[in-house]
């Protein structure tokens, strides 16, 4: 990345661009789009908290396996996802493994995450997830799919996961 050296940035953002310590990420998503997923549960439902959602997305985020192919120049099957191991999200985020569940569908349903897929990797399950970058957001905070589509959630089938994830 060429960096403009005549652009004023704030704090220590030139030292993290020069060491291209960084990811690309729509900051709409953050502003416009976590921000009405959580009216839309408050609405439904006032005491819902949903601030660990986006918590949850860039930890998947940052943490997409980036390397299109492996060193024998093959494509790598998990190139584009996350493949943190629950308990590794947890350990990063606090977040509780039971918890994962429930925020998996709301990003699912939100167009978030492309998709979830389960594996298997010398005996052990995984979960991989393909988080989308979100290229086009609209103004009232809905991702734009390739279409040009507002992804509408499900909000009634996302409730009764809130729901059934609370249930003591």
């Amino acid at each position: 990345m060429a960096l403009d050296q005549t652009k004023l940035l704030p704090g220590n953002k030139k030292a993290l661009l020069v060491a291209e310590n960084y990811e690309t990420i729509n900051r709409d998503v953050f502003r416009i789009v976590f921000p009405r997923i959580i009216t839309d549960f408050k609405t439904h439902s006032p005491k819902a908290k949903l601030g660990d959602a986006s918590l949850f997305y860039i930890t998947l985020l940052l943490n997409v396996d980036g390397k299109a192919f492996d060193d024998y120049g093959l494509p790598r099957e998990r190139f584009g996802a996350c493949f943190l191991s629950m308990n590794k999200i947890n350990e990063m985020t606090g977040i509780s493994v039971k918890r994962m569940k429930f925020l998996r569908e709301v990003l699912l349903e939100n167009g978030l995450l492309f998709e979830v897929k389960e594996k298997v990797v010398n005996m052990r399950r995984q979960l991989w997830y393909y988080p989308s970058w979100c290229p086009s957001v609209s103004s009232d905070g809905y991702v734009i799919n390739e279409d040009g589509e507002r992804i509408v959630p499900n909000m009634e089938r996302l409730l009764k996961e809130f729901e059934s994830a609370h249930k003591r």
